[in-house]
C-alpha cells in the first residue's frame, strides 16, 4: 500500500510537470501571431472582447459600401439595444475589410518616361478601416497608408521582395511604381514576416486602399472582414456580426480568433477534427488565416499531450478512492481509534488544566490573611497622675 502511494505520488508529480510544459508551449503558439492577438491590444477597460474573422466567398459580391455602412450601422444598433456603450472619447469596436487580386507592376525611367522594367506580377491586397490594427506589418522604412482617406489614396506599401526586384534597396519611400498602368507612390516597405512565409505565396505583395485597387481592377469583392468587439455573452458578437454583414450562410464562415488557442477552442477543434478536411463553403482563406490554422492544429496535438497526464492523475485518484472503499472497515476502525484516542487525550488535558487551576486557587488562599480571626489591639498604659499641691495640703 505504501509503495503504491509513493509510486502514485511520483507519477502524479511528473504528470503535473508535463501539464505545465504543454500549457506553456500551447500559450507560446497562441501568442506567436500578431493577427490573433488584437483583443489584448485593443481591450483595456476590463470588458470581455471577441476577435472575429468573417471569410466570404467572392461570389457573394460584398462591396465596400456594404461594409462601411450596413455593417457599422448594424453593429451600432445591436449594441444600443444591448445597452453597451463605449467610454467617453473611445471607440467601442475595431473592424477592417480586405480583398486581393493579382496586378501587373512596372517601373518608368524618370529621365525618359519609358518603361524600365515591367511584367512583374504581384499580389495586391486592397484594405480598409483598421486593417493595420489587425495586421501590424513590420515596416523596414516609411509609414502605413491612411485607409480612411478616399481622396489621396494613391500611396502603397510594398514588401521587401518587390523593393529589391525594382530598386535593389528597401529605402525607396516616395518612389513611383505603375500598378496596372496607374502611378502610385511608395509610402513604406515591409518585411516578409517569417511567421507567415509558408503561405505568403510566390508573388511579392502590395498593400493599398481598397478603393484604389477596386478602381484599377474593376470588380473586386471583399473576402475578409475582421472585428474586435465586446462579447458580454458567448457567441453574442458572432451573432450580430453575421446578421450585420448580410451574406447568406453558405457564402460566409465566421471564426473566433480570440478563443481558438484556449482549452475550449482546442477541445472543439479536436471534436470536429474528422470534419476538418470537408469543405462545405466556397470561401478562400488569406495567408494569415492559413498560418493560424496550422498553428491551431499543432496546439490541438499539444492539448492531447496535456490531456493524457491529466487522465492519468484522474485514474490515480480513482484508484486511491477504490482502495479506500475496499478497506473502508479498516479505515473506519483506524479513524475511530484515532478519534477515541484524541478524545481521551483532550479529556486528560482538560482535567489536568482544571487540577492546575484548583491548585493555584488553593495557593492563593493560603497566602492571604484570615479575615475571621479576632484581632487583639494593645492599649498603651497611662502614667499615674501627680497629686496637686492642694490635695497634699488637705491631707496635712
Amino acid at each position: 500500500m505504501k509503495k503504491f502511494q509513493l509510486t502514485a505520488g511520483i507519477l502524479a508529480a511528473v504528470c503535473l510537470v508535463l501539464i505545465g510544459i504543454f500549457t506553456l508551449v500551447q500559450n507560446s503558439l497562441g501568442g506567436r501571431l500578431d493577427s490573433q492577438e488584437v483583443c489584448s491590444r485593443w481591450a483595456g477597460d476590463g470588458t470581455r472582447y471577441a476577435q472575429l474573422s468573417a471569410f466570404i466567398s467572392p461570389t457573394a459580391g460584398l462591396d465596400e459600401d456594404s461594409v462601411k455602412y450596413s455593417l457599422t450601422s448594424g453593429l451600432d444598433s445591436a449594441y444600443v439595444e444591448a445597452s453597451i456603450k463605449s467610454n467617453e472619447g473611445a471607440r467601442l469596436y475595431a473592424y477592417s475589410y480586405s480583398g486581393e487580386t493579382e496586378v501587373s507592376v512596372s517601373l518608368l525611367n524618370p529621365e525618359t518616361g519609358l518603361t524600365a522594367k515591367s511584367r512583374v506580377t504581384a499580389t495586391a491586397m486592397g484594405v480598409g478601416a483598421d486593417f493595420f490594427i489587425f495586421h501590424p506589418l513590420k515596416l523596414l522604412s516609411g509609414n502605413y497608408i491612411d485607409t480612411y482617406d478616399s481622396v489621396l489614396n494613391d500611396t502603397i506599401i510594398i514588401d521587401n521582395d518587390l523593393a529589391w526586384q525594382f530598386f535593389g534597396s528597401p529605402d525607396v519611400v516616395g518612389r513611383q511604381l505603375q500598378i496596372n498602368g496607374k502611378t502610385c507612390y511608395i509610402s513604406g516597405v515591409c518585411e516578409v514576416d517569417p511567421d507567415y512565409s509558408e503561405f505568403y505565396g510566390d508573388n511579392p505583395r502590395i498593400y493599398m486602399s481598397y478603393s484604389l485597387l477596386a478602381d484599377q481592377s474593376g470588380d473586386l469583392s471583399i473576402t475578409c472582414v475582421e472585428t474586435c468587439m465586446p462579447d458580454p455573452v458567448r457567441n453574442f458578437a458572432a451573432g450580430i456580426l453575421e446578421k450585420s454583414i448580410g451574406v447568406q450562410e453558405q457564402y460566409i464562415e465566421i471564426v473566433e480568433n480570440s478563443a481558438r488557442f484556449t482549452d475550449r477552442g482546442l477541445f472543439e477543434r479536436l471534436r470536429d477534427f474528422p470534419k476538418r478536411s470537408v469543405r462545405t463553403k466556397l470561401v478562400a482563406y488569406p495567408y494569415w488565416e492559413n498560418t493560424a490554422v496550422i498553428l491551431v492544429d499543432r496546439a490541438a496535438l499539444l492539448y492531447v499531450g496535456k490531456l493524457i497526464p491529466l487522465v492519468v492523475i484522474v485514474l490515480l485518484a480513482a484508484a486511491e478512492l477504490i482502495i479506500a472503499y475496499r478497506k473502508r472497515k479498516v479505515f473506519f476502525r483506524f479513524a475511530a481509534e484515532h478519534i477515541s484516542s484524541a478524545w481521551d487525550k483532550l479529556g486528560q488535558e482538560r482535567r489536568r488544566r482544571a487540577k492546575k487551576r484548583l491548585e493555584l486557587n488553593e495557593a492563593k488562599k493560603k497566602s492571604l490573611p484570615d479575615k475571621k480571626a479576632p484581632q487583639i489591639l494593645s492599649v498603651p498604659q497611662k502614667a499615674p497622675e501627680e497629686k496637686s499641691e492642694e490635695n497634699k495640703d488637705e491631707r496635712d
